[in-house]
C-alpha cells in the first residue's frame, strides 16, 4: 500500500518539477524582460513585477512540498540524534504528525483566503488575488500529502527496530 502510494507521490514530483522548471524559468524571463524595458528603454510595464511575484510564491510553496517529500528542509536535529532509534522514530513521527495537522489547517485558512480574495483584482494584471493566494492550500495539500508518506513510512519501520540498539553511523559502542 506505501509502495502505491508513493509511486503516486513520485508521479506529483514529476509534475511539479515540471511545473516548476517552467515557471522558473518563465519567471526570469519576465524579470529580464522587466530589468532590459527599464534600463534600456526607460520604459515600464505594470504586469511583469506582479507576475513574476505571482511566480515566485507558486514556486516556493511547490518547491516546499518537494523539500518535506526529500526531507530536505533546514533543521537542526542535534537532540534527534542523540536518540536511541525507537524514542527517535517515534518523535520523527509526532513532528510529521504536528506539521500534518498545521498544514491542514493552513490548507483550511488558505481556502477562506481564496473565498474572500476572489473580487480583489491584482493592480497589474488584473487577475482575482484569489489565483495567487491559490499556492496556500494547494501547496499545503501537496505538503501533507508528503507528510502522510513520512508518517507511513515511519510507522511501518518502527517494530523492526530495537529500543535499546543504536544502529546509527558512527554511533560509539559501550
Amino acid at each position: 500500500m506505501i509502495k502505491k502510494y508513493s509511486a503516486f507521490l513520485d508521479q506529483v514530483d514529476r509534475v511539479l518539477f515540471a511545473l516548476l522548471a517552467i515557471l522558473s524559468a518563465t519567471m526570469v524571463i519576465v524579470i529580464l524582460y522587466q530589468v532590459v524595458l527599464r534600463y534600456c528603454f526607460a520604459a515600464a510595464n505594470v504586469w511583469a513585477e506582479e507576475l513574476a511575484r505571482f511566480m515566485f510564491v507558486w514556486v516556493t510553496t511547490l518547491g516546499a512540498s518537494i523539500a518535506i517529500r526529500r526531507n530536505s528542509h533546514l533543521r537542526i536535529d542535534l537532540l534527534v540524534d542523540a536518540l536511541k532509534p525507537k524514542p527517535r522514530f517515534i518523535l520523527q513521527i509526532v513532528c510529521y504528525t504536528a506539521i500534518f495537522l498545521f498544514l491542514l489547517y493552513l490548507c483550511y485558512l488558505g481556502f477562506d483566503l481564496m473565498s474572500r480574495t476572489m473580487v480583489n483584482k491584482s493592480a497589474g494584471l488584473r487577475v482575482p488575488m484569489a489565483y495567487p493566494y491559490a499556492a496556500i492550500p494547494v501547496g499545503s495539500a501537496f505538503m501533507a500529502l508528503s507528510c502522510i508518506e513520512g508518517i507511513a513510512k515511519k510507522v511501518v519501520e518502527l517494530p523492526t527496530l530495537r529500543g535499546g540498539s543504536d544502529n546509527r553511523k558512527g554511533a560509539r559502542r559501550r
